[in-house]
């Protein structure tokens, strides 16, 4: 797993585009209520994520976190 990914930040949901939280290390997600963006639920957090980032957390959720998308 990456370190240097952010402990949470929110990512766009790749089937329906809503707002989800992602953990780093837990597998799924958290749905946000309301109509935040990924982008607004961070910065209000001071969460700086890039979109590689964001991808990475993506992957871990669904595939593992020892996959090389999450591990470089």
């Amino acid at each position: 797993m990456n370190s240097n990914l952010p402990p949470f930040a929110a990512v766009r949901h790749p089937v329906d585009d809503k707002t989800i939280v992602i953990k780093r290390g837990e597998s799924g997600y958290y749905p946000v209520e309301g109509d935040i963006t990924p982008e607004e639920y961070n910065a209000q957090r001071g969460i700086i994520v890039t979109p590689e980032q964001a991808n990475e957390l993506l992957s871990g959720s669904m595939f593992g976190w020892d996959v090389p998308a999450t591990t470089h």
